[in-house]
């Protein structure tokens, strides 16, 4: 940044720093085409604790701890804690430059996630059930899908054509304590989302629902799905299933 923009941008964050909060350290350089971003560089360490974003997130939304690397061809993210609400999160890992675009390589644990509040906050456009009589309608709100058009004309479906070549490719793995929506819990959960340039696959690797065991594998490419599953209930009493399915 110029003097300047760094003297507005001091000024900006000044006027209002009741509303920040936390901590952070260190010393980052960050250089970025935006027609240009998978050359994106980034060199410098930063860590920081206690830094509260809701006001920026719509949400209650508080970063516990984070600690971040990057060497000019990688990013490495040691460990960042974060909470939204009740739900907590533990994210670590690596975003790299490829020839072909970032590559990711990252997990994620959580006690435990409720899809409910998940859901409700981005239908409320990502705002504070009591902020959301002043909310302006966001960008995403304002546009109309694409899928959504397509699927309201006659004969027509999403065109997931537009997917590929994917700009990301790497893996993601998430364990989480349970995956909640509803009366329905699906507990433990464990998954792996595989991201090739022309192939998306997603392994569910455990998944149990009311004593049912539900491992399942998808996958997409530019011409279509696919989908396997396995379905196993050893010794589970049928009755009892079917009062947990059914309430």
């Amino acid at each position: 940044p110029t003097p300047g923009t760094q003297g507005a941008l001091l000024a900006y964050i000044l006027k209002d720093a009741g509303r920040y909060s936390g901590r952070i350290r260190g010393d980052m350089r960050f250089a970025a085409d935006l027609d240009r971003l998978p050359h994106a560089r980034a060199e410098g360490q930063l860590s920081g604790e206690g830094l509260d974003l809701s006001w920026l997130a719509g949400r209650r939304l508080l970063i516990d701890r984070f600690a971040i690397e990057a060497d000019g061809n990688a990013m490495r993210i040691g460990e960042a804690s974060v909470s939204a609400g009740e739900d907590r999160a533990t994210l670590r890992g690596e975003l790299r430059r490829g020839e072909q675009g970032p590559i990711v390589d990252a997990s994620i644990e959580s006690e435990g996630i409720v899809l409910d509040r998940l859901l409700a906050f981005a239908e409320s456009g990502g705002t504070l059930p009591g902020d959301a009589a002043q909310a302006a309608p966001s960008a995403a709100s304002q546009v109309e899908p694409r899928a959504a058009r397509a699927a309201a004309q006659p004969g027509a479906g999403p065109d997931f054509g537009q997917w590929w070549p994917l700009p990301i490719t790497g893996r993601v793995a998430l364990r989480s304590g349970f995956v909640q929506h509803g009366g329905y819990r699906v507990a433990p959960v464990a998954l792996t989302l595989n991201l090739e340039a022309e192939r998306a696959r997603l392994e569910v690797d455990q998944a149990q629902l009311c004593g049912i065991a539900l491992p399942f594998a998808l996958e997409a490419r530019r011409d279509g799905w696919s989908a396997a599953a396995r379905i196993a209930a050893p010794k589970q009493p049928v009755a009892e299933m079917m009062r947990c399915l059914t309430g």
